[in-house]
């Protein structure tokens, strides 16, 4: 891809705003340009500005090609951490209904979370406790779906 290609895929992703206009950091001894250009994520009420930096090679020539510096901005920040918010305070929030939660696996691009919770059933003094592995999409309006079969000694993460 071109610069102006590769400046155009980065500003049709997912939550970028504005993309301003690229500076070069160094030139290569084969006159490559090492370029960066500051970006803008938004995403409903939360904003974070980043730096891309990519390389042009033979730039404005025939054979112009540009190419993401270490890794393409697959991943929007702002995203990531709202997700990780939603899943605190969905663990969270009910402190009387979550009395121990284990995250075993969360997908930040699809906002998906398999966890286990202990959950409490019945009255003092006859309370019971019973082991429940669920999935849960945010914004799905499924809610938590059971699994079955699930052994929660396989994994556990920590959503920090």
């Amino acid at each position: 891809m071109t610069e102006a290609q590769l400046l155009a895929d980065l500003a049709a992703r997912d939550q970028v705003d504005w993309v301003g206009t690229p500076e070069t950091a160094e030139t290569k001894p084969d006159g490559t340009l090492w370029r960066i250009v500051n970006y803008r994520e938004v995403l409903q009420d939360v904003s974070n500005y980043r730096n891309q930096t990519y390389y042009v090679v033979d730039p404005g020539g025939a054979g112009e090609a540009a190419y993401y510096k270490d890794e393409a901005p697959w991943k929007a920040t702002v995203r990531r951490s709202q997700f990780r918010e939603w899943i605190k305070g969905m663990i969270l929030a009910n402190e009387d209904d979550f009395r121990g939660v284990s995250v075993h696996a969360f997908n930040e691009e699809t906002e998906e979370i398999v966890f286990t919770i202990l959950e409490i059933s019945g009255t003092a003094p006859n309370q019971t406790m019973e082991q429940k592995t669920v999935w849960l999409k945010k914004g799905s309006g499924l809610g938590q779906i059971p699994i079955t079969g699930f052994d929660p000694n396989l994994s556990s993460l920590s959503i920090d």
